[in-house]
């Protein structure tokens, strides 16, 4: 039998607070409730009962073909392409969304580079399972030829199996496209595990 540490609620034996067990096998025990959390051998090699966070998720994409046409006054899906990193392999090329399978809070960052003629003004977005999360703040312009940027960022909870966010753009003027260049990227990072 292991030497235990047990922290427990007193639930379920009656008196809360630490319990410690001495034995004499080497191997220790940290305890909640009864349930073991961590096991440490006489070798000192620790057996955890949910594997601690190895790869942090974090991703950063971008598009890097050519430009993308977009219809004027309609918010668009950025078809985003090129992959800088992508720790965990949560991005889908196919869809150009973002899918974490490890649940908790996410901070997402994007920002579209648009270029148009008679541009009025550009926006752009943060979807979360096809309907709007964040938008950022909408930038007016009057010039007769533009290259404009626009940014969005927020936190957001994902549950880790089928919440997914993806980055739009709009843009009012004539002949609008997300521009093939770095300027026009997705990034985010988990925050804090659930």
């Amino acid at each position: 039998m292991p030497s235990i540490i047990n922290s427990d609620s007193g639930a379920t034996s009656g008196s809360a607070g630490f319990k410690f067990a001495a034995a004499d096998d080497g191997i220790l025990e940290i305890q909640n409730s009864g349930n073991t959390a961590i096991s440490i051998s006489p070798e000192g090699i620790a057996t955890f009962a949910q594997p601690p966070l190895t790869a942090i998720p974090t991703f950063s994409i971008n598009r890097s073909s050519s430009a993308q046409n977009i219809t004027s006054g309609v918010a668009t899906k950025v078809q985003l392409n090129n992959i800088v990193f992508d720790s965990n392999n949560y991005w889908d090329s196919q869809n150009h969304r973002y899918t974490p399978q490890i649940a908790g809070y996410y901070y997402f960052f994007g920002t579209v580079y648009i270029q148009g003629l008679s541009v009025t003004g550009i926006e752009a977005f943060i979807y979360k399972n096809g309907s709007v999360l964040s938008l950022g703040p909408y930038i007016i312009s009057g010039s007769t030829s533009d290259l404009i940027t626009a940014s969005v960022q927020v936190v957001s909870y994902m549950n880790g199996t089928s919440d997914y966010v993806e980055l739009y753009g709009l843009s009012n003027g004539t002949n609008p496209t997300f521009l093939n260049s770095p300027a026009t990227f997705f990034s985010g990072f988990l925050v804090r595990a659930a």
